[in-house]
């Protein structure tokens, strides 16, 4: 059986999702995008939120939520044991 979120999850899991993103040190939070197949090398060129902005846009686009939660939880200890919202299908 498949599930598949309302918008209205997909936005809350989307927002925890920042939330925990940015409680990272910048270290971390580079290589989790790194991890996550959603870093580009131009990203560096772009000043503090909008790089990071382009980042979340460029996972959603591609569907990549998924493991940018996965790698962001490999970080963030607070979610570890937590289901992955990402895993059901949009």
């Amino acid at each position: 059986m498949t599930t598949t979120l309302t918008n209205d999850a997909f936005a809350a899991a989307r927002r925890r999702l920042i939330v925990h993103f940015f409680r990272l040190g910048t270290i971390a939070r580079y290589n989790v995008v790194i991890d996550a197949g959603v870093w580009e090398d131009s990203d560096d060129a772009l000043e503090g939120q909008a790089r990071w902005a382009r980042v979340f846009e460029r996972a959603e686009k591609a569907g990549k939520f998924n493991s940018l939660w996965d790698a962001v939880a490999a970080n963030d200890e607070t979610l570890a044991g937590q289901p992955n919202p990402f895993t059901v299908q949009l």
